[in-house]
């Protein structure tokens, strides 16, 4: 048990450090991913009482999680080093105008058409599966079963979601974040009551939304959604408190906010079609700390090599490679579970190792250190470009990717889901999103007009080469 005790002591040093150099920057990357990393670290200690039979860690794997934390650390020290560091942290300027409610009611029938055909197809896909019944827990559990997630036979079948329906829920997405944050918007203001119609209807979108990621079985993009809304809720409080006075202040309601999400994760775990039976500590405990042993017992086997290049690292492009008939390679997210057990004998299966995990299979210790220094330094650089540019667009795109690096202690996302088409795909529907919200009508049409008549001018010059 002494090595938990070491790594969270040089953890919190490592956090002290930060404070040191940056003060109490709150939403700062490295600050955030160091805490979750300590807040795992004490999970899987209190798991020692129950579920987590590792009692010592073994070297190589405080290395890898000293190494990640670390050089994260370091990658974000040498972009505020080189793109410039405000201490004060300059304020978000809100810079969304009123919006007109029928706008707000195209996003709601929007996202219940988006709702209707994602329960089409999860329907559909869990029929070609073996599920015939009416039990909707049973039909997401086994619409679930079919995901890339568990397996990649269904995939290489043709059972997946229609790559429409795919796109349009995405676009849902990007939907729920600006809606939370005009609602966030409207609670710091007080505006709570006095535009009911509008928040009312804000509302409803995010809830169709949650209800949407809970009908394909992901916990985490309802996880994703709270902490986006507590995220910009900082932003706006930022504007007139500094980072140290938010944190002094409102402890007690980020402490309970904590607590409520990892109660919830428990509630909705039948909406997901998940069960387990064990207690609401034990499962959260397991939840947040379960990557650490379960790091440590992969780095205990004879670990395999990578059948690819960056087999586990890149294999958000690898699936697209594949989708696109370039590689014929392709292989599940889950490679490997681990099984615990509680005092009670209930079982706890875990799939996640941190992101150190993958990068170690892949590349070693050095390329651990190269890409976790990458993804210190590219997050940063999203967080300063926020910060300096001041634009509404940059706070909710920062804010919507943010979880990336808080939830790396459980697995790696940079290199597998934000290096991806749909992130570029994600920001053009956010930009054009917000421009129609923030517009009127006939800016819009001016727009359209320009376009156009530029459009109609590079033909004419074509035609005349």
């Amino acid at each position: 048990m002494y090595t938990y005790f070491i790594l969270l002591i040089i953890i919190a040093v490592i956090i002290y450090a930060n404070i040191k150099l940056y003060g109490f920057n709150l939403l700062s990357p490295s600050f955030l991913y160091s805490c979750s990393m300590l807040i795992s670290v004490l999970c899987s200690m209190i798991g020692l009482l129950s579920w987590n039979n590792v009692t010592k860690l073994s070297f190589n794997t405080c290395l890898i999680i000293l190494l990640s934390v670390i050089t994260f650390n370091v990658g974000e020290f040498f972009a505020q080093k080189f793109f410039g560091y405000d201490k004060k942290n300059k304020k978000v300027i809100d810079n969304t105008k009123n919006i007109s409610i029928y706008k707000i009611i195209i996003q709601l029938l929007f996202v219940v058409f988006c709702f209707v055909l994602v329960f089409l197809e999860v329907r559909r896909i869990s029929y070609a599966a073996g599920y015939y019944g009416s039990n909707l827990f049973k039909m997401i559990k086994t619409y679930r079963s079919t995901s890339i997630l568990f397996s990649t036979k269904y995939i290489e079948s043709g059972i997946h979601i229609n790559i429409i329906v795919a796109q349009l829920q995405k676009v849902a997405e990007v939907i729920c974040y600006v809606n939370i944050y005009f609602l966030v918007k409207s609670i710091y203001g007080k505006k709570l009551f006095i535009e009911k119609k509008k928040n009312i209807l804000y509302i409803s979108i995010i809830i169709i939304c949650i209800l949407m990621s809970l009908l394909i079985g992901s916990r985490l993009q309802s996880f994703v959604y709270i902490l986006f809304s507590i995220i910009v809720y900082i932003f706006f409080l930022n504007k007139k408190l500094s980072y140290k006075t938010i944190i002094f202040r409102y402890w007690k309601y980020l402490l309970v906010g904590v607590i409520t999400v990892s109660g919830l994760f428990y509630v909705i775990l039948p909406l997901t079609g998940r069960k387990t039976n064990a207690g609401i500590v034990e499962y959260t405990s397991f939840y947040f700390g379960a990557p650490i042993p379960s790091l440590n017992r992969y780095i205990s086997s004879p670990i395999e090599k990578p059948k690819i290049f960056g087999e586990e690292t890149f294999r958000g492009i690898q699936n697209v490679a594949y989708k696109l008939n370039i590689s014929d390679y392709i292989q599940p997210i889950t490679t490997k579970w681990e099984v615990f057990y509680t005092k009670d004998n209930v079982k706890l299966s875990s799939n996640i190792y941190t992101s150190g995990k993958r990068y170690y299979h892949d590349f070693g210790y050095l390329g651990l250190i190269v890409l976790q220094f990458i993804n210190g330094f590219m997050f940063s650089i999203l967080y300063i470009s926020m910060n300096k540019k001041q634009m509404t667009v940059l706070t909710i795109f920062f804010a919507m990717y943010l979880y990336m690096a808080i939830d790396q202690i459980r697995d790696e996302y940079l290199f597998s889901s934000f290096v991806h088409i749909n992130t570029v795909f994600k920001f053009a529907i956010l930009y054009c999103l917000l421009y129609f919200l923030e517009h009127s009508n006939e800016e819009i049409k001016d727009l359209f007009t320009k376009i156009k008549n530029k459009l109609r001018g590079l033909k004419n010059e074509i035609k005349n080469r």
